[in-house]
């Protein structure tokens, strides 16, 4: 049984899109997290991993324009409210 508070809802749901979804869909393809929150970044890096991404993460916005130039991302998965430069900027 799981807690039903928004984020256990949240990552459960994500669990069961990946147990439906095809190892050919996932295998290889790249994922940027990109949040200032370590231990959702720890969650969320750890899930995609087990699931075939290759994953790279970055902690600002900063970052994550290097990373988006360096590693090239299939999949861009950030956070909009964080600190200097948010996910709208």
């Amino acid at each position: 049984m799981i807690a039903h508070t928004p984020w256990a809802i949240f990552f459960y749901s994500l669990k069961i899109y990946f147990s439906l979804a095809s190892q050919v869909m996932t295998q290889g393809k790249k994922l940027l997290i990109v949040d200032d929150d370590e231990s959702i970044i720890e969650v969320l890096e750890d899930l995609f991993i087990h699931e075939g991404f290759e994953v790279k993460v970055a902690s600002n916005g900063a970052m994550a324009l290097t990373q988006l130039n360096e590693f090239m991302p299939d999949l861009l998965l950030l956070d909009y409210n964080m600190p200097e430069m948010n996910g709208w900027k």
